[in-house]
């Protein structure tokens, strides 16, 4: 499959986010962070995705990031707080992961990380930790804590490359994918910004 951009550290696909994750070789990532679709307001011009429907978009991703992640994987997903509880109990249903506990994100505290470890779960499961960040550094003290130097970080549903940046400046290989021609775009533009 052709990226839409390439560059020495870095790869960038337009596809479906399922379709993407499952090109990629087994046990071939370290860590999978991202941000699947969702309607956040009445105002979200992207598709809208039923509670239901969301859910299962997560679970599906979940099921195919099982495989290619190693077996020491961490599984990111940031999510709209309403969502979390039924998001974490379809994931434990479907696949193997260990629910590794969750934190919630940002400024406005609209979001949940939660985290899922392939292996034996590296955080507290009943942790939850407030935190004054911008979602960049977030992602970057994430990034940095599960993985090493030149491991490989995917995100299936990019957004504005966000953990592209913070992949790529920690000196990792990032892989990221989005549907949406706008966000590769802007990711692929972010990177040549930020990082090039």
């Amino acid at each position: 499959m052709i990226p839409e951009f390439l560059d020495r550290n870095c790869l960038v696909y337009q596809r479906d986010g399922i379709e993407f994750i499952n090109m990629l070789h087994a046990e071939s990532v370290q860590l999978i962070w991202t941000d699947p679709p969702a309607a956040r307001d009445q105002f979200t011009t992207h598709k809208n995705y039923t509670l239901m429907e969301y859910i299962e978009l997560c679970a599906a991703m979940a099921d195919a990031a099982f495989r290619v992640l190693t077996p020491s994987g961490v599984l990111a997903i940031s999510l709209p707080r309403a969502n979390v509880e039924g998001v974490v109990e379809a994931i434990g249903k479907g696949t193997h992961f260990k629910f590794g506990g969750y934190t919630y994100d940002s400024l406005d505290l609209y979001s949940t990380i939660v985290a899922f470890d392939k292996g034996d779960p590296k955080w507290n499961a009943s942790a939850v930790a407030v935190v004054q960040v911008t979602p960049l550094s977030m992602i970057s003290e994430f990034v940095e804590a599960h993985t090493d130097p030149g491991d490989l970080v995917v995100d299936p549903f990019c957004g504005s490359g966000a953990v592209l940046e913070a992949a790529v400046k920690a000196d990792r290989w990032a892989i990221v994918n989005d549907h949406d021609p706008d966000a590769v775009a802007a990711t692929i533009r972010r990177y040549k910004e930020t990082c090039a």
